[in-house]
């Protein structure tokens, strides 16, 4: 009783946590899209923009960067492209009528990620969890693949860095606290 009790209380702290970490995501993805699409109405102004070279040796604004962020944002919520198992760097930089440096750069800057497989990878295991969390019978077999990974262990790698845990024992402890629900209500 008591292993089972601290078992309850373990998952409640992380599904806390997780579902803190995903709200402050989503934020984060909405506030940088208003701010883009008002960086994207204000005339440019060549004093008050920020020049980074490219490794080409071109400059680059912030204020792209940022159009160019939200863009990718855009293409990314409406379209679902990471839900794609093939989505790459270089097939993002085609769909945005760019090159995978300037799709680096962008995400590196705007993120603060290391990188753009991070950064997708995010995407799906965010995507995973918020299925987890409304369809606990989905099994982690169709769940994977629905989000766009292409094998089990990719996927198993990547929730844990985001979660903590598995997604076996994620599903396990929600199922859990879902039974404990119903059984508290009933009683």
């Amino acid at each position: 009783m008591v292993v089972r009790n601290a078992y309850k209380t373990k998952y409640l702290l992380l599904h806390e946590n997780l579902e803190k970490k995903h709200e402050i995501w989503q934020l984060r993805q909405m506030n940088v899209g208003k701010k883009s699409q008002s960086v994207l109405q204000k005339e440019e102004d060549p004093k008050d923009q920020y020049s980074t070279m490219s490794s080409n040796g071109c400059e680059i604004n912030d204020l792209r960067i940022e159009a160019l962020y939200c863009k990718i944002i855009s293409a990314m919520e409406k379209e679902k492209l990471y839900l794609s198992a093939d989505l790459s760097e270089k097939k993002l930089a085609e769909e945005m009528c760019t090159n995978v440096r300037t799709i680096s750069m962008c995400i590196n800057m705007m993120c603060n990620e290391t990188n753009f497989k991070n950064w997708l990878n995010n995407y799906r295991i965010n995507t995973a969890i918020h299925l987890l969390d409304n369809n606990p019978l989905i099994s982690i077999d169709e769940l994977y693949s629905k989000v766009g990974f292409s094998s089990y262990e990719t996927f198993n790698r990547n929730f844990k860095r985001v979660a903590g845990m598995s997604a076996k024992q994620y599903l396990a402890m929600h199922v859990a606290k879902v039974d404990n629900k119903d059984y508290v209500e009933q009683g």
